[in-house]
């Protein structure tokens, strides 16, 4: 295979390599759904359940049969439910289906390969890390402090795949303490997974030379012709070599915020979804329903780009946050509602948390001048909007939120 011709085939190797990954582990502890358009997982409910399209289209009666497996109130629904396609462009369709069943948005895996024949694998030596390849029969567990530690892994892989090679896995010790790690599985062509590294050992090189240690096994040892994986960043990986070729999409249904939409209510979303306000004309007395996948209606049309369907809905009362307002018009929307200020967002999140991680200036001033509480905290993190603005280097912002902080703060009293 010519260099350019395996460039432009990561993205459908890697998904290959995911799809059979998904199988391997439902076949020793669940169920596999496969239909020529798409092939789904159920493991259980202490698991994680995947769904793989297959084709970039897919039918309303596919995606309800799908749905009804999950729901089967005879059986426990899966922790979560994972759905992956392999390029991140004409999504518009199959978000509008996904987002109308209660699924939520989900990253965009950057689909990455390198090829491993010329690839410069030769490692530095580490002082005080040893790097190496764990043997089939170690009883092994990596630190809860490891990104992707054990605990996640159980949700990923059978045991059973590395007793017989199917996956093998590198870590990286300081003092015989795990630090970091990195998984490959061997389907068609090997595929990396979980390269995690303690933060308190990060940028010094540890996961660098897992990631070559693992390369250089596949290709010395099992005599593969590439390796492909899905990154969250693509710096560290393009330094050994592999090649971004493009970005994928996923989508999230988590069991606990899940609830299935009346089919009224899926209409409503799909339209909203399309841009279409004189569909939702009939349905204008009908918008206040939340929403499983935590987004509102407003959110929704402006994600779409519909900023006339998110005025239509915020002139007939559907549910909406200061979040959405100024989106869709800024200060001279967003003050006309100013009692929404502190309103939880998402996930305990206020908009001045949003606004933090957004780094957008503006709406911060705007939201403190407007009386937000800088004390609350998010119910994922447990943190303030300035600890999140320090855990984001958001350093103006942080200065421009504790400066709000000292003026409320009350003068001492000087009285006796």
């Amino acid at each position: 295979m010519g260099h350019n011709d395996f460039e432009s085939k990561i993205p459908q190797i890697s998904l290959l390599n995911h799809k059979e990954l998904f199988e391997a582990n439902a076949l020793a502890l669940g169920q596999v759904y496969s239909f020529p358009d798409l092939m789904y997982t159920d493991c259980g409910p202490s698991q994680h359940a995947m769904v793989v399209l297959l084709a970039d289209k897919q039918t309303d009666v596919d995606l309800d049969k799908m749905i009804d497996t999950y729901t089967d109130t005879s059986n426990p629904m899966p922790k979560t439910i994972g759905v992956w396609r392999r390029s991140n462009s004409d999504t518009h369709e199959i978000s509008s289906q996904l987002l109308s069943r209660g699924f939520q948005l989900g990253w965009e895996p950057q689909w990455m390969g390198l090829e491993l024949k010329d690839a410069d694998l030769d490692q530095k030596e580490m002082d005080g890390v040893v790097i190496r390849r764990v043997e089939p029969d170690e009883n092994l567990v990596i630190p809860a402090e490891v990104p992707f530690s054990s605990l996640d892994d159980n949700s990923i892989y059978v045991r059973g795949m590395w007793k017989d090679g199917t996956v093998v896995k590198f870590v990286a010790e300081v003092e015989e303490k795990i630090v970091g790690h990195t998984d490959i599985f061997f389907g068609t062509s090997p595929g990396m997974y979980n390269v995690g590294v303690n933060p308190e050992y990060t940028n010094r090189g540890i996961a660098t030379e897992l990631v070559k240690m693992a390369c250089k096994y596949a290709r010395n040892d099992r005599g593969a012709n590439n390796v492909t994986l899905n990154g969250t960043g693509t710096v560290m990986y393009e330094r050994i070599g592999f090649k971004h070729a493009s970005n994928g999409s996923t989508w999230w249904l988590h069991r606990e915020k899940y609830q299935k939409n009346t089919p009224e209510q899926q209409r409503i979303i799909w339209l909203v979804c399309q841009g279409d306000v004189q569909g939702l004309d009939k349905y204008s007395q009908s918008l206040q329903f939340p929403l499983a996948n935590g987004m509102s209606l407003v959110e929704l049309a402006l994600h779409f780009e519909n900023e006339e369907t998110a005025r239509w809905l915020v002139r007939n009362d559907a549910p909406h946050s200061i979040v959405d307002l100024w989106d869709l018009g800024g200060i001279s929307r967003a003050i006309t509602e100013v009692d929404l200020v502190n309103k939880v967002v998402d996930e305990g999140k206020t908009a001045l948390h949003v606004a933090v991680e957004r780094g957008d200036e503006d709406f911060v001033q705007f939201l403190l001048k407007s009386g937000a509480d800088t004390t609350i905290q998010d119910g994922l993190y447990k943190s303030t909007p300035v600890g999140w603005a320090k855990v984001l280097g958001r350093t103006e912002i942080e200065t421009m939120i504790e400066a709000h902080m000292r003026d409320k703060k009350p003068e001492p009293s000087n009285s006796r």
